[in-house]
């Protein structure tokens, strides 16, 4: 692979149409980064949200009216319920109290007035007509009755069109020219229609009326005064034509000859036109009212406390018990929607937060998609055993035994081992918010898992061995019992938490959780590293072990080993002073010179030989230059031939970082002024090729590397102190800060102050003064 600067002037040497698909392939490339990474943020929002949402795995209850319960149920959330035995029987007495409807219609009244008009209009013109001479009275008689009968029966007036009553007939067409008459029978309606009235069915009526609360609800439009009595009407079938018998004789004048046909034409004529009810019963009306009353009517709630029992095991399941129970996957169905929408917009903002802290204080982690799946993907897999353990375990009472089994440890283990400490805390805390989601937010859950996830932290914070796993497995049980306890015993939810359950089982259930913490994370990690490139702690505790390069490098360059296990010994004290990840400090430090085994001899600290020391003084700078800095070349393919981790083998470049070769350097340039040649000694030809470091542990082992020679080459064979010790340090550490090797990266003053320090304790321990023992 040519250099970067190569490619650079490559690019800007070609012709314009390359350069422009040079720029098409980047923007491309690009537009997929992005497009990459917003599909891993976006599928890690789905799951996460999936995971935490009890909707996605709740079933609903399925009971059956009349049959055997199979399992107990009880309320998981409080939810109110109708009453339906009860609403119905309000229902029913409601429907039963509801008054009828029943119309009077005034225009009965007037059709039938109308009617008797145009009839006695009918006798005056039949009267007035005349007819021929030569017609004898019998037969114009004959003609005017005919002529009459008709014109009643097109008023409805057939009864009086009857064979049987041809003389009834003939007497009313004689009387129906008398106005008297006419308001006689107008009179009888009036007391027929408008003071009584006439209905269908009056023993219905009065059922009816007596039923009814409001008896002017009953009737609309009525003439009649309140209180309104239910036995004025008059049966239009039975009490209409007694009332007519009895009334009409009141209405004919007794002195008058033919009183008894006046009476029958009377009472033919009245009972032809009161022949209609003007109160009549509205069915429909009264229907649509009551559905209307009925369905504004509230239903009989009933309030069912979260816990409370509905159905016992192998109790017969009866219709009460079925409606409660169907009205509670109502209200769960109700609640995991809006508990949806909830948890996305929380994984949403917890999401935000994150990537926010990833940009603002972890800007090396870069935020590509595989970064972003590295950054969240302890929080997926806790939340996976998390919702898992709900799943296994469903039924109360151990369901809230489940609920402390969220392994918040393996998450802050996850989290440490494949990011930092400080991303480990924030996804314990994140990772255990979100779980709450999923219980309700609980808070003594919720404050467990926090405080267990930190504990794991702590525990492996300072890793050397791997007994340390145990130790913090330990620890995080320990600290979970020690929140459950709490909660149980002095949190506001004691008796709920103990209420059917032992004080043991949600301890059992912390300890547990603490314990298997330990197998989970031992292994998850080797999966990890192949998928995501990364190097945990335990992969760096197996590299500092007795790795075949490090044996290989004892045998063959011992010089050099040794010099690496004092760089190791200054830098990862340093590191732990600053905090940084002291086990990749010390396996960088292991490995940095590892590719001086292959010109072993070229090293200062591996020669031995008269002709060793000399063997620089045969060639010239340059090609001693050369010879030295093609050490870093060997070691990176040393290194990934091996298998080393990437960030293991970024030692081997950057503890040199673009350093300059100081002595041959200085060699060449006495050489160029002694010689007098034209040819310029170029600085940049004696410098190590970089890149310069890029974190704070790389830097570490650059300047433990520096100050680990010049100690070397200044201070053995000497009786120092700790100001000639902290002189070399300093010289050292400024020569590197100036050169602007820490530029690239996060490294403070007060990083390099605690550095310093921590460098000159351990060369002051290293170099203490021994007591001179005489000579034998």
């Amino acid at each position: 692979m040519p250099p970067a600067n190569d490619k650079i002037d490559a690019g800007l040497a070609a012709p314009p149409e390359d350069r422009v698909m040079d720029q098409y392939a980047r923007r491309l490339f690009q537009r997929r980064r992005r497009a990459l990474r917003a599909g891993v943020f976006v599928t890690a929002f789905a799951v996460i949200v999936w995971l935490i949402t009890p909707g996605f795995f709740w079933r609903p209850w399925v009971v059956e009216t009349g049959q055997p319960a199979r399992r107990e149920i009880r309320a998981p959330i409080a939810f109110d319920a109708i009453d339906r035995e009860a609403t119905q029987r309000l229902r029913d007495e409601e429907s039963r109290r509801f008054p009828v409807i029943y119309q009077y219609d005034s225009a009965v009244l007037d059709e039938a007035r109308a009617a008797l008009r145009q009839l006695v209009q009918a006798a005056v013109e039949i009267a007035q007509r005349e007819l021929p001479p030569t017609i004898d009275a019998a037969t114009i008689e004959g003609i005017r009755l005919q002529r009459f009968a008709e014109a009643a029966s097109s008023l409805g007036l057939a009864g009086l069109a009857l064979p049987d009553q041809r003389t009834v007939l003939g007497w009313t067409l004689h009387f129906a020219r008398d106005p008297a008459f006419a308001d006689s029978v107008g009179a009888l309606l009036e007391e027929i229609y408008l003071r009584r009235g006439v209905v269908v069915n009056k023993g219905l009526f009065r059922v009816h009326m007596e039923q009814t609360s409001n008896s002017l609800r009953a009737l609309h439009d009525r003439p009649y005064q309140d209180p309104f009595d239910p036995l004025l009407p008059l049966d239009l079938h039975r009490d209409v034509g007694q009332m007519v018998r009895s009334r009409a004789p009141q209405y004919a004048p007794p002195e008058m000859p033919g009183a008894d046909s006046y009476l029958a034409a009377l009472q033919a004529v009245t009972l032809g036109l009161a022949r209609r009810p003007n109160i009549t019963l509205q069915v429909e009306l009264t229907n649509q009212l009551r559905e209307q009353r009925l369905r504004a009517l509230q239903p009989v709630m009933i309030h069912v406390d979260k816990g409370a029992p509905l159905v016992r095991l192998n109790d017969v399941v009866s219709p009460r018990q079925a409606g409660l129970i169907e009205a509670l996957n109502a209200a769960i169905r109700r609640t995991h929607r809006r508990q949806l929408l909830a948890n996305a917009v929380f994984t949403l903002l917890v999401i935000w937060f994150v990537i926010f802290y990833v940009r603002r204080f972890h800007p090396e982690l870069g935020l590509t998609a595989s970064s972003l799946w590295l950054i969240l993907l302890p929080t997926l897999v806790g939340l996976g055993f998390g919702r898992a353990a709900l799943i296994a375990i469903p039924d109360p009472p151990y369901h809230d035994v489940a609920q402390f089994l969220f392994p918040a440890g393996m998450v802050g283990i996850l989290g440490l081992m494949l990011l930092d400490a400080r991303m480990a805390m924030i996804l314990v805390v994140v990772s255990s918010l979100l779980f709450g989601l999923a219980v309700d937010m609980r808070m003594e859950y919720v404050l467990t898992a926090i405080a267990g996830g930190i504990a794991g932290v702590a525990g492996l914070y300072r890793m050397r061995e791997r007994k340390d796993f145990v130790l913090a497995g330990l620890l995080i049980a320990g600290v979970n019992v020690v929140c459950i306890g709490a909660s149980i015993y002095l949190g506001e939810r004691a008796p709920e938490l103990a209420r059917g359950l032992a004080a043991y089982q949600p301890l059992m259930a912390g300890g547990l959780n603490g314990l298997i913490c330990v197998p989970l994370v031992y292994y998850l990690p080797v999966f990890f590293e192949r998928i995501f490139g990364v190097v945990t702690d335990l992969r760096l505790l197996e590299l500092t072990s007795r790795h075949p390069l490090l044996e290989r490098m004892e045998r063959e360059a011992p010089g050099t080993y040794q010099h690496s296990l004092n760089v190791a010994k200054l830098a990862e004290t340093a590191a732990d002073a600053i905090g940084a990840n002291f086990l990749l400090v010390r396996a960088g430090a292991l490995f940095h010179d590892i590719g001086k085994i292959a010109k072993r001899e070229y090293f200062t600290e591996n020669q031995v030989t008269p002709e060793e020391t000399n063997i620089h003084s045969r060639l010239t700078p340059n090609m001693s230059t050369l010879l030295i800095k093609n050490h870093v070349k060997e070691g990176i393919d040393l290194a990934r031939k091996a298998g080393l981790p990437p960030r293991v083998i970024d030692f081997i470049p950057m503890h040199h970082g673009t350093t300059i070769i100081t002595y041959f350097y200085n060699q060449a340039l006495k050489q160029y002024e002694e010689s007098g040649s034209r040819d310029p000694v170029l600085e940049d030809e004696f410098r190590y090729p970089g890149p310069k470091p890029q974190t704070p542990e790389t830097a570490i082992v650059m300047m433990a590397d520096s100050v680990e020679a010049t100690a070397h080459s200044v201070l053995t064979g000497r009786r120092v102190d700790v100001d000639e010790i902290r002189r070399v340090v300093l010289e050292s550490v400024r020569s590197r800060f100036t050169d602007g090797q820490f530029d690239e990266c996060h490294l403070t003053l007060r990083d390099l102050h605690l550095i310093s320090e921590s460098f000159v304790q351990s060369l002051r321990a290293r170099y203490h003064r021994r007591v001179a023992y005489k000579k034998q």
